[in-house]
């Protein structure tokens, strides 16, 4: 697992974890953290039923798109994020003894891309600001009788490909690649200063 692509962020106070102070008024601040994971990406060769299929066999479901289903007895999440397409996400090292992924069967109709060291940093977003924040940027409805938890979407901020997971009412993931995140994070807490902002 690589190490944390934000933790010489100059935005983050190493002293106190504040960056923004609240405002009176402010409803509370937002809280943002670099959460740990592992992400694995199947996506099918036009062979999406088949995919969806081995998925069933592999951990009992095949997540609709937007949906998000816990699988093996709690360990993991599937994610539905587009046509054919699936993410695996875990806490670090949850996915190591998954049957391989790589295999004939799998091969012949489905890419397995470990993104967990690519792709993948988490941004979680918590509080009651996470929802006005989140607002700013994107281009969908977060009202939580449109966006319920557990659900999730493939969308974009400021031109960086992003992935939203509603996990709460008030608490949020936003997986982003790599070479975005310090950007994406600066983002969110410059959005935050009016709420105010604790890193962690």
């Amino acid at each position: 697992m690589a190490e944390s692509t934000l933790c010489y962020t100059p935005a983050v106070s190493v002293t106190h974890g504040l960056a923004h102070p609240v405002p009176e008024g402010s409803p509370g601040p937002l809280n943002l953290r670099e959460k740990r994971h592992d992400c694995i990406q199947l996506a099918g060769f036009g062979q999406g039923r088949e995919l969806a299929a081995w998925l069933k066999k592999m951990v009992g479901v095949a997540a609709a798109p937007g949906a998000v289903c816990t699988v093996l007895d709690g360990r993991a999440r599937l994610l539905g994020v587009g046509p054919a397409t699936w993410l695996l996400l875990s806490e670090p090292g949850q996915l190591n003894d998954l049957p391989p992924l790589a295999n004939d069967e799998m091969q012949a109709i489905a890419a397995v891309t470990d993104y967990s060291d690519g792709r993948s940093v988490a941004l979680e977003l918590r509080g009651p600001a996470a929802i006005e924040v989140l607002s700013m940027h994107l281009c969908i409805d977060l009202d939580e009788t449109v966006f319920p938890p557990g659900t999730c979407a493939a969308t974009g901020i400021h031109a960086m490909q992003v992935i939203v997971i509603r996990e709460t009412s008030d608490v949020f993931l936003v997986l982003v690649q790599r070479s975005f995140a310090v950007s994406l994070w600066n983002t969110l807490l410059d959005s935050a200063a009016v709420y105010g902002a604790v890193i962690g």
